[in-house]
C-alpha cells in the first residue's frame, strides 16, 4: 500500500487502485477533539459552540484536531476566541497554517529545541537526543515533555516521531526559526541543488553550524549556516 498527498504520484500505477481519504464525520470528528481539550467524549456545555467553530477549521483532518485540542486544551474561552480570530485569517486549504497555531504558542526556546528535532533528530532514540541537547544548554526532559503534550512529536518504544504534515509545517518556516536560534543572518537548505550552490564557497562554508544528510532522498538535504 502507499499513501500520497500528490495524486500524480499515482498516474504511472493505472493498474493498481486508489482511495481518496475522507476527513472524519463531524460526530468522530467532536469526540475525537474533545477527548484531546477535555479528557473526555463530548465538550463542555458553554464550550460546544466554540468547539464547532474549531472543526470547522480542521475540516475533519484527525491531525489537526489532535493539535488544536491540546493546544486549547486547559485554556479559558477568551483564549479560545483568540485562537479562533488567528484561525479566522487562515485560507480553508491551507491546514499547514492551522498546525502552526500550537507551535505559535510556545515559547522562544522551546521553539529553537522544536527546530532541533524537525533538523536532526525526527525518528532518532530520545535518550541520545536528550543527552546531545543536553549539552546545548536545553532542558531535553521539559520541552520533549512540552511538544509532546502539544502534540508536536510522540515517543514511542523510545523513539521521537513527528507527522510529515508538522515537519513540513515547520521546514516551510524554518529561516524564520533559524533567526531565533542563530541571528547572524542564519539560513536552511532543503534541497540539494540549494545546497550544492553554496558549498563551492569556503567563506559560506566555514559559518556553517550543522548539515544533517538523509542517504534514503538524496534530494533532501537540511543544512544551517550562520554566514
Amino acid at each position: 500500500m502507499v499513501t500520497t498527498r500528490n495524486k500524480r504520484c499515482l498516474d504511472v500505477h493505472k493498474a493498481y487502485s486508489s482511495y481518496e481519504a475522507k476527513g472524519l464525520a463531524h460526530n468522530k470528528a467532536l469526540e475525537l477533539f474533545s477527548w484531546n481539550a477535555f479528557q473526555q467524549h463530548h465538550p463542555r456545555d458553554n464550550y460546544v459552540g466554540l468547539c464547532n467553530r474549531v472543526l470547522h477549521y480542521a475540516e475533519g483532518l484527525p491531525l489537526a484536531l489532535v493539535v488544536l485540542g491540546s493546544f486549547l486544551f486547559q485554556r479559558d474561552e477568551e483564549e479560545w476566541e483568540i485562537t479562533l480570530y488567528k484561525l479566522k485569517a487562515i485560507p480553508p486549504e491551507d491546514i499547514q497554517k492551522v498546525l502552526r497555531i500550537s507551535y505559535d504558542g510556545l515559547d522562544d526556546i522551546c521553539k529553537k529545541f522544536f527546530l532541533n528535532i524537525v533538523c536532526s533528530f525526527k525518528d532518532c532514540r530520545e535518550k541520545i537526543v536528550t543527552r546531545i541537547l543536553d549539552g546545548c544548554k536545553f532542558h531535553p526532559q521539559i520541552e520533549l515533555e512540552v511538544l509532546d503534550e502539544r502534540c508536536l512529536i510522540s515517543i514511542s518504544h523510545g523513539i521521537i516521531r513527528m507527522h510529515a504534515l508538522l515537519q513540513e509545517s515547520a521546514i516551510e518556516r524554518s529561516n524564520d526559526v533559524l533567526a531565533l536560534a542563530w541571528p547572524r543572518g542564519a539560513m536552511s537548505y532543503w534541497h540539494g541543488r540549494e545546497l550544492t550552490s553554496r558549498l563551492v564557497e569556503p567563506k559560506w562554508l566555514a559559518g556553517s553550524s550543522a548539515m544533517l544528510f538523509t542517504l534514503f532522498s538524496p534530494q533532501f538535504l537540511s543544512y544551517a549556516s550562520n554566514g
